[in-house]
């Protein structure tokens, strides 16, 4: 449809709302009747534009989109006629001799910009609504359900007169002509970006809008719960629609102690499911599209690379044409604790130099323990493995330290997020990539492999140094680089002695790691004390209270 034919609806829908023919309760009503009887009178035909370009089923469609509408539609049919009336109010001073009354008007010429994840339950919702008002309305359907659109067009045309409601077609060319257009009201639902455009091109008229976006959906399941009611209900809400419901759970806190037996029951419900359009025992429907699809493994390749375990699905089905990808769990709890922290990281604004230091010097406390540790125990943990992996304890402790510093690295990238510097973030990397390419030719040459593993070292200590600065620079937070340095270089010290061999190694490097542990000792306490509480409960707050009570003596 071109923009003269746009113009042309528009037109002459504003002319026909100037005649005030909408204003009148009774064909309010009658538009309402009419429009419950087309919906009706077509509910097999939207059953199927449903299976068409999503894979609902028909109990899905009638559940969440024909059996909704019409609720929603009888509910305006019985209550237009009370909405309507004006309403008597108490007048000031001024018009004390005058009746007073509130008297609601419809706003006029509206469009409505229905989504296709729910194409009619989002479209004949807000139209009842502009019915009942007395408003004329242009419906602009989502271009990704099309079989659903046509059906659209057809109950419209079937059931009102073109000058009160019509039906666009269309993809972007269509959406941007609209939107050039001067309306009363427009109703939005879809993603955020695309909500904000709308609103920008609304803004020109001062057209009012009510924008129904995406949205988070955290749920908790505290160690009271009923874990098969739970378990069903927050499948049942993710998975309905193949998760395409801006109002679906993102994500789940589950309590520590219940964590095993939720899972497993939201495992066995995930792999119930049963993909296929043309399958009568089918209960999964499909993404909307090939990119939909492409990526959702996108997401599950990510989290995975960052530790991410899949419990269930995280593919597509085996065997099954078209865009469907099986229910997915995701265990994700080495990701929460990064993921906290970098929220916390943008939030705070006040101290923020006080904060990143403060964090920064308990999570270093704790990588730097965790370091020694690994040093000290790498010869003997490769000894109880296979003997042609006994080897491979020369690299772990350079390697290590190369880890440590790439811990660092990323802990000290949240001040770029902070300040929207991202570039900062890949020079300091390519500073580090070099710097790494350049040893590597140098000390594999003098060392053989493990001079890779200080190259890896060095090259990364390079990029932490760059970040520390930048980090002191924009936000003005302090790593405490005398402290740092005498970490790293004890931590180094005891990678040297290892790999130097000497008598009685096993015991220098254990007093090396007892040093390291009291050095630190403060700030990995401080972290022990607010989690031991909540592992161990009771017992945790008295070891807690004990160990405190120590340190004072």
């Amino acid at each position: 449809m071109n923009t003269e034919e746009i113009a042309r609806i528009v037109g002459d829908q504003r002319a026909y709302f100037k005649t005030h023919a909408t204003f009148d309760v009774d064909a309010r009503r009658r538009a309402l009747v009419g429009l419950r009887d087309a919906v009706r009178a077509h509910e097999a035909d939207i059953a199927h534009a449903l299976k068409t370009d999503l894979g609902k089923s028909h109990d899905e469609a009638y559940m969440c989109e024909i059996g909704t509408s019409l609720s929603e539609i009888r509910h305006q049919i019985a209550h237009v006629a009370r909405w309507s009336r004006p309403r008597l109010r108490p007048c000031d001073l001024a018009n004390a001799v005058s009746v007073c009354k509130t008297q609601t008007v419809p706003y006029g010429v509206t469009l409505i910009m229905a989504p296709w994840n729910y194409p009619f339950l989002l479209t004949l919702e807000p139209l009842a609504g502009a019915l009942a008002a007395g408003n004329t309305v242009v419906i602009k359907p989502s271009a990704y359900a099309p079989a659903s659109s046509a059906v659209l067009r057809q109950i419209c045309e079937e059931a009102f007169d073109p000058r009160l409601v019509t039906v666009v077609e269309g993809g972007r060319a269509e959406n941007e002509a609209l939107l050039d257009e001067h309306w009363d009201k427009i109703f939005f639902t879809g993603s955020v970006p695309v909500g904000k455009l709308v609103m920008e091109r609304a803004s020109k008229n001062l057209t009012p809008v009510t924008l129904e976006l995406g949205g988070k959906s955290p749920c908790i399941v505290d160690a009271t719960a009923n874990l098969k009611v739970a378990a069903r209900r927050i499948a049942f809400g993710k998975w309905l629609n193949v998760g395409q419901t801006c109002v679906a759970p993102q994500r789940v806190f589950v309590h520590t102690s219940v964590l095993e037996p939720f899972t497993k029951l939201c495992v066995e419900l995930g792999n119930t499911a049963k993909c296929g359009m043309a399958d009568e025992d089918a209960n999964t429907g499909a993404l909307i599209s090939g990119s939909a699809v492409r990526r959702m493994e996108e997401i599950v390749a990510d989290a995975v690379s960052k530790g991410a375990r899949v419990l269930c699905g995280g593919r597509r089905p085996e065997g099954k044409q078209g865009f469907y990808f099986l229910p997915t769990i995701l265990t994700t709890l080495g990701l929460i604790f990064y993921d906290a922290w970098q929220l916390s990281a943008v939030t705070e604004e006040e101290g923020r130099a006080r904060f990143f230091t403060k964090i920064f010097r308990t999570y270093s406390s704790v990588l730097f323990c965790c370091a020694a540790g690994i040093i000290w125990l790498c010869r003997p943990v490769m000894h109880v493995m296979k003997s042609n992996y006994y080897y491979a304890w020369h690299f772990v402790p350079f390697l290590t330290l190369a880890s440590t510093c790439s811990c660092f690295n990323q802990f000290l990238n949240s001040a770029y997020v902070v300040n929207k510097k991202s570039t900062h973030s890949l020079w300091t990397m390519l500073a580090g990539a070099v710097s790494n390419c350049i040893m590597n030719y140098f000390f594999i040459k003098w060392w053989g492999p493990i001079g890779a593993t200080v190259a890896s070292f060095f090259g990364l200590g390079i990029v932490f140094v760059l970040r520390a600065l930048d980090a002191h620079n924009m936000i003005g937070m302090s790593i405490h680089p005398g402290r740092v340095a005498l970490n790293f270089g004890v931590l180094a010290g005891e990678a040297l002695l290892l790999l130097a061999e000497p008598s009685l190694y096993g015991l220098w490097t254990g007093l090396l790691t007892a040093a390291i542990i009291l050095f630190n000792f403060a700030g990995v306490w401080a972290m022990a004390r607010m989690l031991l509480p909540k592992l161990l409960g009771r017992r945790g707050r008295a070891l807690v209270s004990a160990v405190d009570n120590w340190i004072k003596k």
